[in-house]
């Protein structure tokens, strides 16, 4: 028989993923078509959310006062996850799609919520100073997307999920170190201070507004 068509929430979520991250996409063939659609759709959920905050699009082309407004923008993305999750999501894909993902796999509503949190660190520019600082950066802004990503799979147990929130914690430290240099012209640290201090890094404390804490 052949496959039924995909609706607009679907074709938004694959449309996303293909763009956003072509080694996601590749990953996500190997699930049967529905988990492949629904992991589609959540991943379209935290791509939506981390450009917004980041002033992007699809994770590019990040606006030059992207800074200005985070935290508004990030009030808003609480609020559009909240009433979608209490069933009225809108004509919006992004957000029909999250409540589709959360309420088909029983997917504890705080998760997105953690995900958001780990947005909120970006917007209130955080400054890590020990490596349990950017490992909790690192399991809010991916480690947490690990285990909804789990949960879509069917697992429940704890070890496994502890597993998939670490491969999402490997992830983002993987990020770190590829872009340290990016991430400085930006007038972004996620190296934590101990370890920069541990390797007499130097580094301009002045222009990352790092004075005090250094």
């Amino acid at each position: 028989p052949l496959p039924s068509p995909m609706d607009e929430v679907t074709q938004h979520g694959h449309a996303s993923i293909k763009a956003g991250s072509k080694s996601f996409a590749l990953a996500s063939r190997v699930f049967p078509p529905a988990l492949r659609d629904d992991a589609s759709m959540l991943y379209a959920w935290c791509r939506y959310c981390d450009d917004v905050i980041d002033g992007q699009i699809m994770g590019h082309g990040q606006t030059q006062d992207y800074k200005i407004g985070q935290g508004e923008r990030l009030e808003v993305l609480r609020a559009q996850t909240r009433v979608a999750l209490a069933g009225q999501p809108g004509d919006n894909p992004v957000f029909t799609g999250l409540a589709r993902v959360v309420n088909t796999h029983a997917i504890d509503h705080r998760h997105p919520f953690e995900l958001l949190k780990g947005f909120e660190m970006d917007a209130q520019e955080r400054v890590y100073q020990t490596r349990g600082d950017i490992m909790d950066y690192s399991y809010h802004v991916a480690g947490v997307a690990g285990v909804m990503m789990a949960n879509i799979m069917g697992v429940r147990d704890a070890a496994t999920l502890d597993r998939a929130r670490d491969l999402g914690l490997a992830f983002t430290l993987t990020n770190i170190a590829r872009h340290v240099v990016d991430d400085e012209r930006a007038v972004r640290l996620f190296v934590p201070l101990d370890l920069l201090r541990w390797a007499r890094a130097t580094i301009d404390v002045h222009n990352l507004g790092l004075a005090r804490q250094w």
